[in-house]
């Protein structure tokens, strides 16, 4: 067994599940009621109820997964997928805030279509990844990773 805190890449994927993703996700979660406010057709995705106590099968706090012991050989097995991952989502993220800046200096009455198709889908890549990432830090825990941003993603 290893201790997670001791794989800076493991680290890494977990700062991000628990980190970087909820704020984009939530900034995603804002833009669409706005837009559905302004008249646009947006599902309502946050709808979806949940629960908020901790069980013993479950990781939903950064520091359960700190924590919790690792196989050596689940890890390896898993190792370069996750950095594969992280790289595509380092991609994403760069891709997000250069669109994010773009919608700002437009405002959001005049931004042109491809500035927010670019957006959206940078985000929706992100949320894809995210979830990605999140099934194989599933695997590679043994216990089910969950966050509540990325369930209302």
């Amino acid at each position: 067994m290893v201790d997670a805190i001791a794989i800076p890449v493991l680290l890494k994927a977990v700062d991000w599940i628990f980190g970087e993703s909820s704020k984009i996700l939530q900034d995603r979660r804002e833009r669409r009621k706005a837009s559905a406010a302004l008249g646009a057709s947006v599902s309502n995705q946050d709808a979806i109820a949940r629960s908020e106590d901790s069980s013993t099968t479950e990781i939903n706090v950064k520091e359960d997964a700190l924590r919790q012991p690792i196989e050596e050989t689940l890890w390896k097995n898993a190792e370069s997928h996750v950095k594969h991952l992280l790289s595509l989502l380092e991609t994403y993220t760069v891709n997000y805030h250069l669109f994010r800046e773009q919608y700002a200096k437009f405002g959001s009455a005049f931004v042109p279509p491809i500035v927010i198709h670019g957006l959206t889908e940078a985000e929706d890549k992100i949320a894809e990844t995210t979830r990605d990432l999140q099934s194989v830090l599933t695997t590679v825990y043994g216990k089910k990773v969950t966050t509540s941003e990325l369930e209302r993603a």
